[in-house]
């Protein structure tokens, strides 16, 4: 299954992103700074962007179709049940 992660270069995006490799998904990783895909191993698709750019990221997240899912065992404790 493939993911996309917005915020992929801040903590808790690299967190996800690794945790997400782990469980076996696709990852794209949306970034704002071209020093920032460096962060990320080959296996990531690095998109360079901002979340204001809607037509790029209509073509990143529907060029393939991406569907929504809760990736489980990332968060863990009482916090997780608002997310």
């Amino acid at each position: 299954m493939k993911i996309m992660v917005f915020g992929a270069a801040g903590d808790v995006g690299q967190r996800f992103v690794a945790e997400a490799l782990t469980q076996g998904y696709e990852v794209t990783a949306l970034v704002r700074r071209e020093s920032q895909t460096s962060l990320f191993p080959e296996q990531v698709k690095v998109v360079l962007g901002e979340l204001d750019e809607s037509e790029e990221l209509i073509d990143v997240c529907f060029t393939p179709r991406f569907r929504a899912r809760r990736i489980t065992g990332f968060f863990d404790g009482p916090s997780d049940r608002n997310c």
